[in-house]
Parts: C-alpha cells; structure tokens; sequence
C-alpha cells in the first residue's frame, strides 16, 4: 500500500491533469500517478533514502497492528530535540502535502514524459500555440528539495531524524544509505 498519492503533486511539483476541478483524481491521470508512478517508485526511494534493510522494516512495520508508534512517527513526523535545540521530521505523509517521496516520483514522472515513445523512437510533443521550454529547471527544483529532505546534511531530513534517534531506531545504519547525487542536465 503507497503511502502518498496523487494529492501530493500540487504547487511547484504539480503534475498536469492529475486532479479533476473539484480535487479528485481525473479518471485516467489519478490512475496512472498512483498505480504508475508512486507504485513504481516509492519503494525503490525508501530503499535508498533508509537502506534496503531499515526501509524493509519500516515498510513491514506498517503493516502490523497495531503499529509501532516509531513507525507512526516516520511516517507521519515527529518533532525532537538535540542539545535544547528543536527539530521537525514532518514525514512522509503529512496535511502539508509536502514530502521527498513525492519530489522523487515528480522527477520519474517529469523525466518519463518529457518524449513519448512512437514506433519510430522518441519524439517531443509539439503544442500549437504554445513553446515547448525544458523541464530541467523544475526537476533539478525538486530534486534538490527531495535530498533536502531526505540527506543527513540537512535539518529536518528523514536521515537527521533518524541518525539522532537511533536509541529509539537502533537498526539504522546511516553508512547503509545510498547517495542520491546530484542531476547532470549538461551531460558533464
């Protein structure tokens, strides 16, 4: 079961169609987002945000009922302190509607369809009345609010979270985590 769901794609990461006027899903890009999208690739950024061990025992422990408490807080946020200074994970899911996992999946998204695939190879949509414009400035905009969220380096990531509660989240192992680097639109 996917944590986020198409309601996580609005203000700088929306994705077009996805909801209908009165804040549901469009039929068919609601679909897609959540079966496609968020199926596809949310695992596969827990596994690299957590390690593939810690992200497996966060996912399981979801599943459990009643659920553990610090799986709640993961999930939903937790605020904490370190040496009398606050801090706040605001988790993966939240009213916010602001979270890494949905930057993750906007840039698979975005990435996808910037060509479609024609018997002939890839082509560009060409729009009437309209310029097409590269989308590299809003993936590397999302993409660097994701690491943001995620990456140690960072107050308020999962990684800070977690590094600085480990007697609550003894499993994590921060050298266990994959680096998500940064976008090379230059081909540099």
């Amino acid at each position: 079961m996917p944590l986020i769901d198409y309601t996580y794609f609005i203000g700088v990461i929306s994705i077009p169609e996805v909801a209908d006027s009165n804040g549901g899903a469009s039929p068919i890009m609601g679909d897609t987002v959540n079966t496609v999208f968020i199926g596809r690739y949310e695992t596969p950024y827990l596994r690299k945000a957590l390690g593939y061990a810690f992200a497996k025992a966060f996912l399981d422990g979801l599943q459990i009922d009643p659920t553990e408490q610090r799986w709640l807080d993961i999930k939903g946020g937790k605020e904490y302190t370190i040496a009398d200074k606050k801090f706040y994970w605001p988790g993966f899911v939240n009213d916010e509607k602001i979270s890494p996992l949905a930057n993750y999946i906007y840039c698979e998204y975005m990435r996808d369809n910037a060509t479609t695939t024609t018997a002939v190879g890839e082509a560009k949509p060409q729009i009437q009345n309209a310029t097409m414009a590269s989308v590299t400035q809003k993936i590397s905009r999302a993409w660097t609010d994701m690491k943001r969220m995620t990456e140690y380096d960072y107050d308020n990531s999962i990684q800070h979270f977690l590094q600085n509660n480990l007697d609550t989240y003894p499993e994590f192992d921060l050298s266990a985590i994959s680096c998500f680097g940064s976008l090379n639109f230059l081909n540099l």
